[in-house]
């Protein structure tokens, strides 16, 4: 350990839940921080804060956090619902299902605690103190008691400066990134859907394909046929191989319908979230089979150009969303609901220009996707170095960026 670095708990370093609304009168305004206003990539939506007196606001409205204090989702830890509160919603009152961490000032820094909570394996920390299957959840002292590497508050500064720095280059590439795909959504949409005259002819789904089924129960495994999920399944028609896993064929055997081909769309057909994404097989470098959550969609290629119906496929989520049945946990989207969305039907030169087109943005966009991952990975292994004590940032740090102690 570095000369003037402590072990520690998170409870030693920041304050654990240190103010309530209690004592507050009931007819006080607040704004409501809800666990469904913060998410991993957004942090805090303050489109979803919600103006309460306090005694009409939910009974989980308790936790008045201050500029800086550090929120921890104590439901469900593996989604990240972690974030910073920022100034302009100082005063506000969080759900109790959220762990206030506010950092002691003669310790530590509000936005050293950010970066031990915003570290990438801090969620799975949690996950392993986690109780109940399907719902999985940690206490606050769960999240008091992990213990953490403290540096001197001067290492503490230019630990920060240099992840803020970080963080502000990776926005301003999420933000290019979300402008580009609000373009190709526009640009996507106005293509499938053209207005007046030229309105293209319609069919449905049924009417194109030879299957519409959906995968079987894997036998999972270390180690045998692949098995793409709904995870696999994204957003713009894209398809993450990464998330894959494995199933013994020999347990389990796979029907020869169910194992992918190049020119299916896949379907993610339950649960809330994902249900409707589609994503295009545009190649496959192994033998792939689907989960009983991912639907197959394979087309009649003298009918409709594969490519084409996965684009339509993917950019008509909110009709698939919207034939979706079941409770709000468990929806399902069924064969015969997506055999029966209307989809149009350009002449076939058409169909062709159009994915032309669409996969000649995606190869212009993709960069700005490249440089948020680099920036993302870049992050990750920094504050791996800097919060182990691998790595110190030199003093010169200091005069170099202006950093004023």
């Amino acid at each position: 350990m570095r000369d003037g670095w402590t072990e520690m708990t998170l409870g030693d370093m920041a304050e654990v839940n240190p103010e309530t609304t209690k004592g507050m009168p009931p007819q006080q305004h607040i704004r409501y921080i809800d666990l469904s206003a913060v998410s991993a990539d957004s942090g805090i939506d303050e489109s979803a804060v919600i103006d309460y007196e306090l005694r009409s606001a939910p009974g989980r409205a308790r936790r008045v956090v201050r500029h800086g204090d550090v929120l921890v989702s104590t439901v469900r830890p593996y989604l990240r619902g972690f974030a910073v509160v920022p100034e302009s919603l100082d005063g506000a009152v969080a759900s109790t299902g959220f762990t206030v961490l506010r950092a002691r000032k003669e310790l530590s820094l509000p936005g050293f605690v950010w970066s031990i909570v915003s570290k990438a394996d801090f969620a799975d920390r949690l996950m392993e103190r986690a109780t109940g299957s399907n719902y999985p959840a940690v206490r606050p002292n769960d999240i008091a008691e992990q213990v953490v590497l403290l540096p001197p508050l001067v290492v503490q500064r230019r630990t920060v400066d240099l992840i803020d720095r970080i963080d502000t280059y990776a926005l301003r590439a999420r933000t290019c990134w979300g402008a580009a795909r609000s373009i190709r959504s526009a640009l996507l949409d106005d293509l499938l859907f053209p207005r007046g005259d030229e309105r293209w002819a319609t069919t449905t789904v049924g009417d194109v394909v030879r299957l519409v089924k959906r995968g079987r129960a894997p036998a999972y495994a270390d180690d045998g046929l692949v098995v793409l999920s709904q995870k696999c399944v994204r957003e713009e028609n894209t398809l993450e191989l990464g998330a894959a896993r494995c199933t013994d064929a020999d347990k389990r055997p796979i029907p020869d319908w169910a194992y992918v081909t190049v020119g299916d769309t896949l379907v993610a057909s339950t649960g809330r979230g994902t249900l409707g994404r589609a994503s295009y097989v545009a190649a496959l470098p192994f033998d792939a089979t689907v989960d009983s959550h991912v639907t197959i969609v394979r087309p009649e290629s003298e009918l409709v150009l594969p490519a084409y119906l996965g684009l339509v496929l993917s950019a008509m989520r909110s009709e698939l969303e919207a034939y979706g049945s079941g409770s709000t946990n468990q929806t399902e989207l069924s064969r015969e609901a997506i055999s029966s969305i209307s989809i149009p039907l350009p002449p076939g030169s058409v169909q062709h220009d159009i994915v032309n087109l669409i996969d000649a943005f995606d190869s212009a966009i993709r960069p700005i996707s490249s440089i948020v991952e680099a920036l993302t990975s870049v992050r990750s292994s920094m504050l791996d170095e800097l919060l182990s004590g691998e790595r110190e940032i030199p003093p010169s740090y200091d005069e170099l960026v202006g950093l004023v102690m």
